[in-house]
């Protein structure tokens, strides 16, 4: 058991130790009850910003896109994601340094860290794939909750095409992707109602808060 606690802060394989502690500590306080019920939210909900740029970045297309779509971000929490990572990382670099790197080495370490890397990440990708049915079966039902609530046009325009709106609520704001009915276009800070969530494209529609007033 010692040999394999100094195996663990030895420096080829402390900076992976270190990232799972970080982990541990994070859902620790969180266990504890340490962290706010705001900060728990921002995790388990990727945070209405960052949900909302993930999206956005996915609609945009392009390498950066297709890796957030690959794990799945947006979908899954980040901190989820990470945390798997972060264990599978641990795991992945004293396997590795233990069997190639007898001496432990940080020459040798750094050569194996890139390898080390693509086999976490690989790893991560299998592990998180059960979960995805789950969470977008939450998701859904949270996105649905939203549908008739009022909203703020949050971008310098909103029409079918671009556009994002904000949901002010008592915790921090909801930021989500959005584009009106009919195409028209709006301005921001112009007052909209959802209407519709679009479960294939992960988009909200949204009419004029006027037109809903009998």
């Amino acid at each position: 058991m010692l040999e394999f606690l100094v195996e663990c802060v030895s420096p080829a394989n402390l900076p992976a130790t270190v990232l799972l502690g970080l982990v541990l500590l994070y859902w620790l306080m969180v266990i504890v009850g340490v962290l706010s019920a705001e900060t728990v939210d921002f995790d388990l909900d990727v945070d209405a910003d960052v949900d909302a740029d993930v999206d956005a970045d996915i609609d945009g297309g392009g390498f950066f896109a297709e890796t957030l779509a690959f794990f799945h971000l947006g979908e899954i929490p980040v901190m989820i994601v990470a945390s798997f990572f972060a264990f599978l990382f641990w795991v992945t670099t004293l396997v590795s340094n233990h069997y190639l790197n007898p001496t432990l080495s940080i020459v040798v370490t750094l050569y194996c860290l890139i390898p080390t890397l693509v086999v976490s990440l690989i790893l991560t990708k299998i592990v998180i794939m059960p979960l995805v049915p789950i969470f977008r079966s939450m998701n859904l039902d949270e996105k649905l909750d939203l549908i008739g609530q009022q909203a703020t046009v949050s971008t310098s325009q909103l029409d079918g095409d671009f556009g994002q709106v904000t949901i002010q609520q008592n915790g921090p704001p909801i930021v989500i992707n959005a584009r009106t009915e009919t195409g028209q276009r709006l301005n921001k800070n112009d007052l909209v109602r959802i209407v519709r969530f679009v479960s294939e494209t992960g988009i909200y529609v949204v009419v004029p808060q006027k037109s809903e007033i009998k």
